[in-house]
């Protein structure tokens, strides 16, 4: 018998191997669901698994470019198999505050809000530059991924129940199937203003000359035109902390960006009302373009994934009975003109959302 043999030998004995373990987990099953039980099982251990490596390793290689942000991490203390749940602190409180971004806003002067959006613009910029090649698991928490490719199939259903174009949905839908396949950084998976948490006084950095003075080249868009974005931070008070990694993955820094300012849009046309518009949005965008100076395909990804968020979470809030029928269709409307000019490559995209 020859090596080739030998291989098939192995190769058969591999195969009927997996087939029989198939065939005893569909057993298994049919008999009590323990296989679905085991599988969730897995998929939540390796999704605190990447939790837990990201705070370690991100807070790591952010101490010292963002100290100038007063914008950390959570500290992770131990894994807590009974909850499911990773047992971290903020600094050294044994609890997290429950006052986010979201719930400051109202209370908050405006140009408190623009320096908060710019911080966390600048920080989300060295999130990115500084995690291209840290490692979160395998395959860089591939349920994670998964959940971001499913909102991008939600959104022809939305877009057809407002009586808007679904032909948009259906264009997005390939071409952006490689964000399971997306490596380019560690993304916190659902930056947004609820996951914000705001000190109450306690544990404030120093106030520290940022030091980024020469640091971002100025490039050519919109959000070059203002100054404020070279300038230092008046006031870096209070203390602001990114919580709850759990949709943590390797992937485009792009959905980060898309998720947080769609996110705070929403906040700024519907917490304060159109006519006391703060700002968070706008600052935060600019704040984070001007320092990233992504190339033209990043700004396309971003652009139809801040259409995508738009789009569900419009449908949503109709469904949910949280808003009207009338004014969620405009948002919905928002994000699908978001997404079309994305798909053509037209660069207005921009103005158009910061605008609206």
């Amino acid at each position: 018998m020859d090596k080739t043999d030998d291989f098939s030998d192995l190769l058969s004995d591999a195969l009927s191997i997996a087939l029989l373990k198939e065939h005893d987990a569909r057993q298994r099953a049919k008999a009590d669901g323990s296989a679905e039980i085991e599988e969730s099982k897995n998929r939540e251990y390796h999704r605190r698994h990447s939790e837990a490596m990201a705070l370690e390793h991100v807070s790591r290689m952010l101490r010292t470019p963002t100290l100038g942000l007063n914008v950390g991490l959570p500290t992770y203390h131990r894994d807590n198999p009974d909850t499911s749940k990773l047992v971290v602190s903020c600094r050294d409180e044994p609890t997290l505050n429950l006052n986010n971004v979201e719930m400051m806003y109202q209370n908050t002067p405006s140009s408190r809000i623009r320096e908060i959006g710019i911080r966390l613009g600048r920080w989300l910029t060295h999130l990115h530059r500084s995690t291209r090649y840290v490692d979160i698991g395998p395959y860089g928490n591939m349920v994670a991924k998964i959940a971001v490719c499913n909102r991008y199939a939600k959104v022809t259903t939305a877009l057809k129940f407002f009586s808007l174009a679904g032909s948009i949905g259906e264009r997005i839908v390939e071409p952006y199937k490689d964000l399971k396949t997306d490596d380019d950084c560690v993304c916190m998976g659902h930056f947004s203003p609820q996951r914000v948490v705001v000190a109450d006084g306690r544990g404030l950095l120093p106030i520290l000359n940022p030091g980024t003075e020469g640091e971002y080249d100025r490039g050519q868009g919109p959000e070059d035109l203002d100054p404020y974005f070279d300038d230092e931070i008046a006031d870096l008070t209070p203390r602001l902390t990114v919580v709850n990694w759990g949709d943590v993955r390797r992937g485009s820094g792009a959905t980060d960006v898309g998720q947080f300012a769609a996110e705070a849009w929403v906040i700024d046309r519907f917490k304060v009302g159109l006519r006391q518009h703060y700002g968070l949005a706008n600052a935060f965008l600019k704040a984070y373009l001007h320092a990233a100076q992504p190339n033209f395909q990043f700004r396309m990804k971003l652009a139809v994934h801040t259409g995508v968020q738009l789009c569900v979470w419009s449908h949503a809030e109709v469904l949910e009975g949280r808003s009207n029928y009338v004014e969620m269709k405009d948002v919905a409307g928002l994000g699908e003109a978001i997404i079309k000019k994305a798909l053509e490559g037209d660069s207005s995209w921009i103005d158009l959302f910061l605008k609206a």
